[in-house]
């Protein structure tokens, strides 16, 4: 069953499922942060301290629909889709591992997260442990791997 979020944005790529039908998971919000050059689709859940959540290739934000719901009851869980996956957009360059950490610090800032928890998966994870390793990549974020 899909959920449907109210968007009036368009499909981007005509192969791809409109961008405001999303998996249904209960208790999961969706919305569009727009960062510098893309629009990436989230998926937050819970509340408390900030646990976000980096998807695996060639996956998304739905990897995660097994570990969400055990998290929630004492976090704020983030499920971003990376650039290219999912919901977020899908330029035709951009694909860098630079320009992929670009985009989670830029989400970072975009969501006001001065301190998160990352868990992450297979690409997601280098990421990941990039971000937690870059020290002073923003002045106040202090990551930190679970």
């Amino acid at each position: 069953m899909r959920h449907e979020t109210p968007d009036d944005a368009e499909v981007s790529d005509p192969n791809r499922v409109p961008d405001n039908t999303f998996p249904e998971l209960d208790g999961v919000r969706h919305r569009y942060v727009r960062l510098p050059g893309l629009r990436m689709h989230v998926a937050e859940a819970g509340h408390g301290d900030p646990v976000v959540l980096l998807h695996g290739f060639p996956q998304h934000w739905w990897e995660w629909r097994g570990v969400v719901p055990g998290l929630t009851e004492h976090y704020r869980v983030i499920c971003s889709d990376l650039r290219g996956a999912g919901w977020t957009d899908a330029p035709p360059t951009g694909y860098t591992r630079a320009q992929l950490l670009a985009d989670v610090e830029a989400l970072l800032d975009a969501l006001d997260l001065d301190r998160v928890c990352l868990i992450a998966h297979d690409w997601g994870a280098l990421l990941g442990y990039e971000l937690c390793l870059t020290s002073g990549f923003h002045a106040g974020h202090a990551p930190a791997a679970c």
